[in-house]
């Protein structure tokens, strides 16, 4: 399977939320297919070593049917994401769905939540061994709810793109970001407007 995973949206949460389209843009097929295609992008987007990835695989080969729950748990939080971040970006009300299904998802991360202190100063850890199969939804919700409750949440944008619903954080001074990559959709929409206007 194709595992080229874009890292765009300037966030965590919604990198995670752009693994694929919703159904109703006609997105890409489902890109977590077995459970080591989390992991996969887990190891992409810098939230798991390759060590901690590795002993998280054997561990998943171990137990398949936990594996195959998480996997599901990991498919319907990217709805659910989506859902409350597309909803955000159009200030529209999240559906309540969706905002319960992160909260259960929070209440099972945030109890692994510990703070270290090293030779950097202090920082936000997980504890749970390897064998804590869910460890890679971790690090998504704390994405998700720090963006939700920070000043960041009206930065969420939704790309123009025609063909793309991706989501982006948009950091542009005056909050003119208009697509999730000016090289692609940005490019293909100038493309549009001037066939647009030779027709």
């Amino acid at each position: 399977m194709d595992t080229n995973f874009d890292f765009i949206a300037g966030s965590l949460c919604l990198d995670f939320c752009n693994t694929a389209e919703p159904a109703v843009h006609g997105g890409p097929e489902e890109p977590f297919v077995v459970y080591e295609d989390l992991l996969i992008w887990g190891r992409l987007a810098g939230m798991l070593g390759d060590a901690h990835a590795d002993a998280l695989a054997r561990f998943a080969r171990q137990e398949p049917g936990q594996a195959g729950k998480v996997l599901k748990r990991a498919r319907a939080l990217r709805l659910a994401l989506q859902g409350v971040f597309f909803a955000a970006a159009r200030h529209r009300e999240v559906p309540r769905p969706d905002l319960d299904l992160l909260n259960r998802e929070i209440s099972l991360a945030l109890p692994n939540m510990r703070i270290q202190n090293g030779s950097g100063g202090f920082r936000w850890a997980w504890s749970g061994d390897a064998a804590s199969i869910d460890q890679p939804l971790w690090a998504v919700v704390r994405s998700a709810g720090e963006m939700l409750t920070s000043e960041h949440i009206v930065r969420v944008g939704q790309c123009h793109g025609d063909a793309c619903a991706y989501l982006f954080l948009d950091s542009t001074k005056n909050r003119s970001r208009q697509w999730c990559d000016t090289r692609v959709c940005g490019n293909r929409s100038r493309v549009s407007r001037y066939r647009e206007r030779r027709s």
